[in-house]
């Protein structure tokens, strides 16, 4: 049974997405521990977020395009995290002004809006093919179920052979 796109897009990467380009708006913040306290707010939003999405998500051995992108929403968040710090240190010798942070807030929303782009490329132009070690690993399995159906025939042919059933 295939799994049902919508409904990870509305449960999880609407809201996940709408969370990950709020952390944008920590460069509206003056004060560096607003920023800080609204990042962590943030932060630990997708993290929690994650927990309660992490019932609806089936547990596999592979990383899959949802696993990717939550993976890159807190990525992205965490790099905002540094860039305000950074800004912080550097505006600690001198005032750094809304000239330099609001090129931040539209270059990360930018750069947001373009991993959004890239991901939903990658999902409408991805084979619908299972990954392929998993089919690698369903060759060897049937493979091994041969080998296994073989020794098996083999094993009672020499056993029927010796007790004198052979005819």
């Amino acid at each position: 049974a295939q799994r049902s796109w919508f409904f990870y897009f509305h449960r999880v990467i609407l809201v996940l997405s709408m969370l990950t380009v709020s952390a944008n708006a920590a460069f509206l913040l003056e004060e560096y521990a607003d920023q800080v306290e609204f990042l962590t707010n943030v932060f630990l939003t997708e993290v929690a977020y994650l927990y309660i999405i992490g019932e609806y998500i089936p547990a596999v051995s592979y990383i899959t395009i949802l696993d990717a992108y939550v993976y890159t929403s807190l990525v992205y968040v965490f790099l905002i995290v540094l860039q305000c710090g950074a800004l912080y240190f550097v505006g600690v010798e001198q005032e750094v002004s809304r000239d330099i942070r609001h090129p931040f807030f539209f270059v990360n929303v930018a750069i947001f809006f373009l991993i959004q782009i890239v991901f939903g490329v990658y999902v409408v132009c991805k084979p619908r093919d299972e990954p392929e070690i998993v089919t690698m690993f369903e060759r060897l399995a049937a493979k091994e179920r041969r080998q296994t159906k073989g020794l098996l025939k083999t094993f009672t042919a020499a056993t029927a052979e010796s007790s004198g059933l052979a005819k």
